[in-house]
């Protein structure tokens, strides 16, 4: 949860999608709070619930993905969620016959 105390968060804007299989970098985030600042620590939560801590993140399954980023500064604490999306490519769906391409 995000309270009005936190004046900023400085982090690299994440995609909205993602493609299934691919491996994302989690960036590292900062988070201002009454003139002080420090860093968030990420969490990344998969669809179905696995919590990772790791800075490269291998999207292995089609859903929604929440990065959440937790601090613990100036005596204040707590959590700043960012979300997005993996989905197949289109042709993760299928296969084609014969020669050629679409």
């Amino acid at each position: 949860m995000v309270t009005n105390e936190v004046a900023g968060i400085s982090v690299e804007k994440l995609k909205d999608v993602y493609f299934y299989g691919e491996t994302v970098t989690v960036p590292t985030a900062t988070v201002y709070i009454n003139g002080q600042s420090g860093k968030a620590t990420a969490t990344v939560v998969t669809p179905v619930g696995n919590r990772e801590t790791a800075s490269n993140v291998k999207l292995d399954y089609v859903g929604k993905y929440t990065v959440e980023y937790a601090y613990s500064i100036a005596g204040k604490t707590g959590v700043i969620p960012y979300e997005f999306n993996v989905e197949y490519r289109i042709t993760d769906l299928f296969e084609l016959e014969g020669k050629g391409s679409f």
